[in-house]
């Protein structure tokens, strides 16, 4: 099978175009399958047996997290747009701060300062002992 340099990795051409459609789809696996022509478990199987796939992979659901955490900064400053009045001139229009976007931010990254709806507790439990009527112990 012949072998293609994709971004700085050597893959065959089906996963290059593979990794080329989950770029694409920035990171949706389902449509870049249905882009690509595989399914998700020939994905997943990659995944699992090719190293280098799987950090080209990984790779783009970084960038892709972080083209959306660019987003969710640019709701909570207020996006910029631009119309054209009925005269022809460009305005530029800046929105109020995203009051959506800020909860959401404040949920997910201050949650250490208590910006939480609910509090989350981890117990390890090694090992318990349930006695049901009886004296049957599970």
């Amino acid at each position: 099978m012949a072998k293609e340099k994709t971004n700085s990795i050597t893959t065959t051409p089906k996963k290059a175009l593979m990794i080329e459609s989950v770029e694409k789809t920035l990171g949706v696996i389902s449509q870049a399958c249905k882009l690509a022509g595989i399914t998700r478990q020939c994905h997943y199987k990659w995944m699992k047996e090719d190293e280098e796939y799987k950090r080209a992979i990984e790779e783009i659901t970084e960038v892709s997290l972080d083209f959306a955490e660019s987003k969710l900064f640019e709701l909570m400053q207020g996006a910029f747009s631009q119309t054209v009045t009925r005269d022809g001139e460009v305005v530029n229009i800046k929105d109020a701060p995203n009051t959506s976007a800020i909860i959401f931010y404040l949920k997910t990254k201050g949650k250490h300062r208590g910006y939480i709806e609910r509090t989350e507790q981890s117990i390890d439990l090694k090992s318990i002992n349930i006695t049901i009527d009886g004296g049957v112990n599970i």
